[in-house]
C-alpha cells in the first residue's frame, strides 16, 4: 500500500485469510498505521472498527466514499413493522406498511459494502 492508513480511512480486505467471510465488506480504520515486531521484521497494521485485533495493512485496499452503499433495513415508522431487510438505502418502500398503511420509512443501516457498480 503506498500512503499509510489513518483513522477514518475505508478499506476492504484484498489479501488475507479473512478474505472470503468478508468479502466486499468496507470497513473503517479506527487507528493510524503502527508497526508490530521490530525494524525489518515486524508488520505495519492498523485496528479496524468492529474487528478484534490488528490486521496487516498489505492485505488491505483503501476505497473512496463514492465506491461504497449502505446496506441495511427500512421499516415502519408508526409500527416497525420490517419490509425489507439487508437492502441499500436507496430502495425505500413505495407503498403504504403492509401492517399500518402507514407510508413513513426509516432506514437503519448495518452495514457498509463496496457498491454494485464497483464489484466485478
Amino acid at each position: 500500500m503506498g500512503d499509510k492508513l489513518k483513522a477514518g480511512d475505508l478499506v476492504v480486505m484484498e489479501d488475507c485469510c479473512e478474505v472470503p467471510r468478508y468479502k466486499n465488506r468496507v470497513w473503517r480504520v479506527a487507528s493510524d498505521s503502527f508497526d508490530v515486531g521490530g525494524p525489518g521484521v515486524g508488520a505495519e497494521v492498523v485496528i479496524l472498527d468492529g474487528f478484534r485485533g490488528g490486521v496487516a495493512t498489505q492485505g488491505l485496499c483503501k476505497v473512496s466514499r463514492d465506491q461504497v452503499e449502505e446496506r441495511g433495513m427500512f421499516f415502519c415508522s408508526n409500527c416497525g413493522h420490517t419490509p425489507l431487510v439487508h437492502v441499500p438505502n436507496t430502495d425505500r418502500p413505495h407503498e403504504g406498511c403492509a401492517t399500518c398503511g402507514f407510508n413513513e420509512w426509516i432506514f437503519e443501516p448495518t452495514e457498509t459494502v463496496l457498491a454494485a457498480k464497483n464489484n466485478t
